[in-house]
Order: C-alpha cells, then structure tokens, then sequence
C-alpha cells in the first residue's frame, strides 16, 4: 500500500518542466512530480533529510523550489557504466501545477500519511 498524499503526473505530462538542476546534485531529469514533491534521476547520490534547492528549466513557476531528500535508490546504470540514482523530494512549501485549480493550503488542512502498525507473529 502506498502512503502518497498527492497524486503524481509522470514527465511525460509535464510539457512546462524542460530541465531540473539540483544542488547539491547538479544536472537531473524528472520522474514524476505532484503539489508535494518530485522524483527525479541525477547521478549523484544524496542522502536523506538532505535540503535541496530545485531550479527548473522551462516555463514552470515557480522556478526555484526548496526542499529535502526523502529516499534516494539506485535507479539503474547507464550505457556508459554510470550509475544513475532515483531521488524522492519532498517540498518544503507546496506548489500549484498546472491544470490544477490550486496547491492545498499548507497547515493543518493536508492530511499526513500515517504509518501502518507493524503485525508481529507471536508464534
């Protein structure tokens, strides 16, 4: 089971983001992307609770975003041997995407994802 809050639009959907630069991290692609957070490909490994500053290519605003490295994986090896990682970011304010009437308000209206109790076999 997933514990997402927001819908992702995958990058192909994403016309408006052209580029993203990461730093720490430099050059990235993207994933996917929600009023939340990003996934994107860099090939840096960044560690998580890592602050982050997005800058993003394209006609997307706004065009710098703060925030910090959720998960961050392996996400395969080039053709060049270069190994490529998978970075979670979770933003530090939300955004509005486009075709979106609105980014939810940050504050007690966002529902957090709540873990599920850990079931232990006694036996």
């Amino acid at each position: 089971m997933s514990d997402r809050v927001a819908p992702r639009r995958p990058a192909e959907e994403c016309p408006w983001i052209t580029g993203l630069r990461l730093s720490p991290g430099g050059e990235a692609s993207l994933e996917n992307i929600s009023w939340s957070g990003l996934m994107a490909r860099c090939q840096k490994r960044l560690a998580p609770g890592v602050t982050v500053t997005i800058t993003v290519a394209g006609t997307f605003t706004p065009n710098v975003i703060k925030g910090r490295v959720a998960r961050c994986e392996v996400g395969g090896i080039g053709r060049d041997g270069a190994i490529n990682y998978k970075i979670g970011i979770g933003f530090d304010e939300p955004v509005s995407l486009p075709d979106e009437d609105r980014a939810p308000a940050a504050g007690p209206g966002i529902v957090e994802a709540v873990a599920e109790p850990t079931v232990e076999n006694r036996w």
